[in-house]
Formats: C-alpha cells, sequence, structure tokens
C-alpha cells in the first residue's frame, strides 16, 4: 500500500499552506477511513511554530517518508489512534509534511536531520524565534509506547523549558525598561551621556582585550604545559616499555639507525621485536637529546624500501641478523 507516488516523480510547486492541506487530506483519505483524523496543522511550518510559540506549546513534527516500509502501518495503527491522539492534544501543536514537498524536504535536511523513519520531533520553539530540537522519536512503535513516551517528554522538559520562557520574558522586560531610562536620560542630558558612554565603551573595550590577552597567553602556556606533560608521558612509557638492551645471541638483532644529522645510533634487539619498538627506540633518544623530528619514515637504501606497517617484526623486514635503517625527517 502506497500513501503518495514515488518521490521521484515531479510535484507541482506548492506554498508550504498548500503542501501541509494536501499531505493532510491524502493522509485522511489513506489512513483514517471513517475515524477522526490526527489534528494536524493546516499551515506552513514557520507559522506552527509561531502558534506553538505564542500558545507556549511543544511543536510535535512528523516528517512523512512515503516510501519507507514501515510508514503505512505507522500511520494507519500509532498515529491515527485515540490513544496518540489524546497525547498529542495535551501540550502539543501537531505539524506534518511529506518529503515529497520542499519545505518538509529542506526541513529533514537543514534542521531534524533524522537517522531513520518514521520520525517525530519535538520542538521548543523559543520567544527569540529560534527552535530547537529536545527530544526525537524514531522508528516503528505501537501506539502505547508512542503515547507513554509524549506523556514522558512532555513532563521531563515542560519545567524547564517554561523557567526559560519566564527568564527570557523578565530579561525582555528588563531590557525594555533599561531603553526607556535611557532615553529619557538622553533627552535630560545628552551631552554628558554621549561624553560618559565613550568613555565607558573604551574603558570596556581596553579591560575586554586585556583580559582576551591574558587568557589567550595562559591558555598557550596550559596547552603547551600539557603537551610537553603528555610528551614526557609517553617518552617514559617508550622508555620501561624497551626495557634493557639484549645481549648479542642467535634471536638477537643488531641495527644501525641513521639519523638525517648523520647521527648513527647501534642498538640490539630482540629479533621478533617491531619496527614500532625501534620507533619507540628512536623517540626515546630524539626526546632525551631535544631534538625536534615529530613526523619521520623507516626505510633501507638496499633494496630502496620504506616501511609503513610498525607491525612487522624485524625478520618479516629482512633486517635479522643485522641491518641499517634510514630515518628520514617527513617535516623537513
Amino acid at each position: 500500500k502506497m500513501f503518495f507516488s514515488s518521490i521521484f516523480n515531479a510535484k507541482p510547486p506548492m506554498s508550504g499552506t498548500d503542501a501541509a492541506s494536501q499531505f493532510i487530506q491524502d493522509f485522511e483519505q489513506q489512513y483514517t477511513n471513517s475515524r477522526a483524523p490526527p489534528p494536524f496543522m493546516k499551515t506552513s511550518y514557520k507559522r506552527a511554530a509561531t502558534i506553538a510559540r505564542d500558545e507556549s506549546k511543544f511543536l510535535l513534527v512528523y516528517l512523512h517518508s512515503p516510501l519507507h516500509q514501515s510508514t503505512d502501518e505507522f500511520c494507519e495503527h500509532t498515529l491515527s489512534s485515540p490513544e496518540v491522539m489524546t497525547s498529542i492534544s495535551d501540550g502539543y501543536c501537531f505539524w506534518g509534511g511529506s518529503i515529497e514537498f520542499s519545505e518538509p524536504y529542506m526541513l529533514m535536511n537543514e534542521h531534524i536531520k533524522p537517522s531513520c523513519f518514521p520520525s517525530l520531533s519535538v520542538l521548543y520553539c523559543r520567544p527569540d524565534g529560534i527552535e530547537y530540537c529536545v527530544d526525537k522519536i524514531e522508528g516503528n512503535i505501537n501506539a502505547s509506547e508512542l503515547s507513554r513516551r509524549l506523556l514522558v517528554i512532555k513532563a521531563v522538559h515542560q519545567r524547564a523549558l517554561e523557567q526559560e520562557r519566564n527568564q527570557q520574558n523578565e530579561r525582555i522586560a528588563s531590557t525594555n525598561l533599561r531603553s526607556e531610562q535611557n532615553l529619557e536620560f538622553e533627552r535630560v542630558q545628552e551631552q554628558d551621556r554621549q561624553r560618559e558612554a565613550l568613555e565607558r565603551d573604551e574603558r570596556l573595550r581596553s579591560e575586554e582585550a586585556e583580559v582576551e590577552a591574558k587568557t589567550l597567553e595562559e591558555l598557550n602556556a596550559a596547552i603547551e604545559m600539557s603537551k610537553t606533560l603528555d610528551k614526557e608521558a609517553s617518552l617514559k612509557r617508550k622508555r620501561e616499555k624497551l626495557g634493557i638492551e639484549p645481549v648479542a645471541g642467535p634471536n638477537v638483532t643488531k641495527l644501525r639507525l641513521q639519523l638525517p644529522n648523520g647521527s648513527k645510533l647501534d642498538r640490539r634487539f630482540v629479533s621478533s621485536a617491531t619496527l614500532q619498538d625501534v620507533r619507540d627506540y628512536i623517540d626515546v633518544y630524539l626526546g632525551d637529546n631535544e631534538i625536534n623530528m615529530e613526523e619521520y619514515s623507516l626505510s633501507t637504501n638496499f633494496p630502496r624500501k620504506t616501511f609503513t606497517d610498525n607491525t612487522l617484526t624485524l625478520v618479516e623486514t629482512e633486517l635479522h641478523p643485522r641491518g641499517v635503517l634510514y630515518v628520514q625527517d617527513l617535516d623537513a
């Protein structure tokens, strides 16, 4: 059973209100039969958000994907159930749209971004005109579970949102009061106000610049200190992991490491050691001698080969029983 024709068929352009009305008409014909339809708002999404904001209600948004395998069952048995409609009527404005139309499609891609369908999102429409999603209900769930989740979401978020709304209204009232006081003060002492405002702004800018510079300096110092501590801790772990240099023997590999500055390091490793162990040794040497080389490669000359797999053992790299590795600074 299909709700709409394929989304790949072209749809005539419609306004947000017309598209919402068309969606509601098709939904009722397809799913409700003689039952009462869900209380979808016959208006555009933006207008629905304004109404929810004015009525201090959550905006429940249903994005309809006509080709999803669970859509028909969800619409007919869940959204259209009396239990769910009762939960929606208690504190929600309900708006729906098919992603075949431009406004729901843009809402899906730019704001709600559902992870799956069916998709219901609970939006709080703030007094400043911004809507943000406080919770999502996604996937094919039954009517009882949807009703329960709607009641839980409302109970969890209602008080906090009412407090935020009251605080916003208080801020607006306080701003309006200050504005009226400033206007009155300007009429009485315009010249003094301008002079004091300029002095205050200059002082604030100077203080903010000092605070910002100090904060940035402290942040940079903290970052450098963190990097130093991390590096020291990493070198300590590598040094402890390397342990004592093994004595010569049939299962011991002798390596010569040629550094970019011409230094040569001779060190024995057990033949089962990996290239990562060799790198740990190089890192410890570089750190102990304060040589700055963050990124480097390990390669041989004969045959010419650069190793990228640090899990290879010295036997697997054919460096056993003795070999030479050239250390190339990749940042040079």
